[in-house]
């Protein structure tokens, strides 16, 4: 959710460095769109977009078919040798 766009930090001590840490929304441009997903398993995020706009239109049929799919896509992403890193 859109919270603001200013932080206010207080401190009772001087700060020199501080850590910060915040979700956003991708860039999702056509010249700098880059994604692991997207790339190695599209069908995970087409069919869970298509079951989202099946639902929205009320075809209920289409919807659990597709989040099916999305289901089988998205077990396969888990299943394909992630390498987790970092913290």
């Amino acid at each position: 959710y859109v919270a603001g766009s200013l932080i206010q930090i207080r401190s009772q001590t001087a700060l020199q460095y501080c850590m910060f840490g915040c979700y956003v929304h991708p860039n999702i441009t056509v010249s700098s769109y880059s994604s692991w997903i997207a790339s190695d398993h599209p069908y995970a995020i087409v069919f869970a977009a298509a079951a989202l706009v099946f639902k929205a239109i009320g075809d209920t049929e289409k919807f659990a078919a597709y989040t099916q799919l999305a289901a089988q896509q998205a077990a396969e992403v888990k299943l394909s040798n992630i390498q987790s890193y970092g913290y």
